[in-house]
């Protein structure tokens, strides 16, 4: 992702109208100090937040598409964000009929563009990004992590940042890619309650 060192913790969402967002923050940021604290892991980084008084601004030090930046952030009640948060309802996430043709990628994976009826079943923000129709067993994307019904939105290699609006998008990105490289997709993954929550997955170019 174009670090420097190890440190740091991604921000793989930001949930609208609550500190982070209201302050500024993003997805795929990396977050590094908080108040001149190092962040080395996720623990680090609660133990910062957890520490700092409600009401109280923080300065967080992250990195954003190569370039460091400090972002004051006011630290609310813990409670009443977690609520926020798991506020997804009931029952599983939708199926979904396979529909249109899939496109092969060398990561072991069959990949297609999201249509409207997609994205009216499966209640997706947009018709962007790549659906992951099948994933080859024992493949670099199945030791990954990746699965039947994901959604690549993006993917990262170093202070490279590929938004994948499509298959052609996609297709194109991995042409980029060389072999041995590692990188991290941008996915969003169904929950329970037909909910998407986005996440990195990474993994290296075979």
């Amino acid at each position: 992702m174009g670090l420097k060192s190890d440190c740091g913790v991604v921000v793989d969402s930001v949930t609208p109208n609550l500190p982070a967002a209201k302050a500024g923050l993003h997805e795929s940021d990396v977050i590094t100090e908080i108040d001149g604290v190092k962040i080395t892991s996720q623990a680090v980084l609660l133990d910062a937040i957890a520490s700092a008084p409600v009401g109280s601004t923080v300065r967080i030090k992250v990195l954003r598409d190569g370039k460091e930046m400090t972002i004051p952030v006011t630290i609310a009640d813990r409670s009443e964000v977690l609520q926020a948060n798991n506020a997804t309802g009931n029952g599983d996430a939708p199926d979904r009929n396979d529909q249109g043709e899939t496109t092969p990628a060398r990561l072991g994976i069959r990949i297609q563009d999201i249509t409207p009826d997609m994205v009216r079943q499966l209640r997706l923000p947009s018709q962007e990004g790549v659906f992951i129709a099948s994933v080859e067993p024992d493949s670099v994307a199945d030791d990954a992590g990746l699965t039947r019904g994901t959604i690549v939105t993006r993917i990262i290699a170093g202070n490279q940042r590929m938004d994948i609006k499509n298959v052609e998008d996609f297709t194109r990105a991995e042409r980029n890619l060389k072999s041995g490289q590692a990188v991290a997709f941008m996915v969003l993954q169904a929950q329970r309650g037909g909910q998407y929550r986005s996440a990195f997955v990474p993994l290296t170019i075979p």
